[in-house]
């Protein structure tokens, strides 16, 4: 008798626990969090992993710069037009470290250049490493401005 209580009650305290982990884990259907909260950030790929916090943030930023630069064609209309401006874009780095929702956070006002930057930041590869919260994997929302000014 005593032996079966006892065997009840490990049971439910193991379950309660595998419960709470349950919870706690991020799920793919969690919504993104801020990049200001997060323990580690996402690591790009040519960075280095075990890097400080604000070298692994630079490094990021300076991926994000390079590919759009490489990437980025100043739209033929535009160029024409001698328009220019800044397009914010918005998007979410996932838990497997691939880039998802991309969309304009905030118009230039040129179209063509809007567009283009969205092409842009959709061919980004997918990060070496995810960020992480509580030594979880989380998914982060980040946003990049992308300048294209004639010169």
């Amino acid at each position: 008798m005593m032996s079966r209580i006892f065997l009840t009650l490990l049971a439910a305290l193991l379950f309660s626990f595998a419960a709470v982990a349950q919870e706690v884990s991020p799920q793919p259907q969690d919504p993104p969090v801020s990049i200001q909260s997060v323990e580690s950030y996402p690591i790009a790929p040519g960075c280095a992993d075990g890097e400080t916090l604000d070298e692994q943030y630079a490094c990021l930023t300076r991926f994000l710069q390079n590919h759009i630069r490489e990437k980025f064609e100043f739209p033929e209309r535009a160029r024409a037009q001698q328009q220019g401006g800044r397009v914010w874009i918005g998007f979410v780095i996932e838990l497997d470290g691939s880039i998802s929702n991309v969309r304009v956070d905030r118009s230039s006002g040129v179209a063509s250049i809007d567009a283009e930057a969205l092409r842009v930041v959709q061919l980004l590869p997918k990060m070496e490493k995810p960020a992480t919260l509580n030594g979880e994997p989380v998914k982060i929302q980040y946003h990049v401005p992308v300048n294209a000014q004639l010169h």
